[in-house]
């Protein structure tokens, strides 16, 4: 078992034994010994869901099994399956099996299916991925200087996701500036994703194209360096629709199978000349900070 994957088990562990409690992100995240952001990434791939979702749909799992004794009343499981209160329990509970807890106890149901605790190896990380392979290139990426529109967004790991709403409508914003943009080597268009350490799921990302100079930044726009290193670099094809497909394999069937380490880089999309939002043979890449 690779490392990753022991730092998975390690927190499904810990969450079967906390499930009664509070548990938070962070927690989680620092019994796995992963930064927040690149656990709840993996988690996430790994596990088909974020990481607070996997925790309601166990505590709700444990509860449905608690509904067999009728001795315990529905405000104790509640209570003790780490639910502030019976209305929070039943609004969850019906959320995930389709009818309240009391009407589950009264008509006996046995045909819900819970969420089991998943046995992470290396075969199920690839089922789970509908058996998809990609080979990256492993190489070493020069530092580049960069000039672009840099926003702030809330990532697809939080309830209060708006990626979808801020990325798309950044680009749109900086596409017709690119040509203001002075000193630019290459035709080369960039997307860097900065997330800092210790926090749960505010991030920022940058449109950019590379310069050989800082020395002109358009109005609006900022400079920065972004770090070379070792990157895994996986091609991505046809439409963007699906990029959450690859990233999917890439951290959650990928990266724990490989041996490889994330380290603390921003992750980079590289859109080139094979790169047409509205042509199913477009091609971009997707380049992963490595150890």
């Amino acid at each position: 078992m690779t490392g990753y994957l022991r730092q998975l088990q390690r927190s499904l562990s810990f969450i079967e034994a906390h499930l009664g409690g509070e548990l938070r992100v962070e927690a989680i995240a620092r019994h796995a010994g992963m930064s927040m952001w690149h656990f709840q990434r993996v988690f996430s791939a790994a596990l088909g869901q974020p990481v607070m979702d996997y925790v309601r749909r166990r505590r709700l799992s444990r509860a449905l099994e608690a509904l067999a004794d009728a001795r315990q009343s529905l405000h104790d499981i509640a209570l003790d399956h780490g639910f502030g209160s019976q209305e929070a329990f039943t609004r969850a509970f019906k959320d995930m099996f389709g009818i309240t807890p009391g009407a589950c106890r009264r008509k006996h149901e046995h045909g819900l299916m819970p969420q089991q605790v998943p046995d992470l190896t290396t075969e199920y990380l690839f089922h789970l991925h509908h058996r998809i392979t990609m080979t990256p290139r492993i190489e070493t990426l020069p530092a580049r200087l960069v000039i672009g529109i840099e926003r702030p967004f809330i990532s697809a790991l939080s309830p209060k996701r708006n990626n979808h709403l801020v990325i798309p409508r950044l680009w749109q914003d900086f596409g017709p500036r690119i040509d203001s943009i002075a000193h630019r080597t290459n035709n080369l268009a960039f997307g860097c994703i900065f997330c800092d350490e210790g926090t749960e799921a505010q991030c920022r990302y940058l449109a950019c194209v590379e310069v050989s100079s800082v020395a002109d930044v358009p109005a609006g726009m900022v400079s920065r360096e972004l770090p070379g290193g070792k990157h895994a670099i996986f091609t991505h094809k046809g439409s963007m629709s699906r990029i959450d497909r690859t990233l999917g394999y890439v951290y959650g069937s990928w990266l724990p199978r490989s041996g490889h380490r994330l380290r603390s880089a921003p992750e980079v999309e590289i859109y080139g000349e094979k790169f047409d939002p509205e042509s199913p043979d477009s091609e971009m890449e997707f380049c992963l900070p490595i150890e």
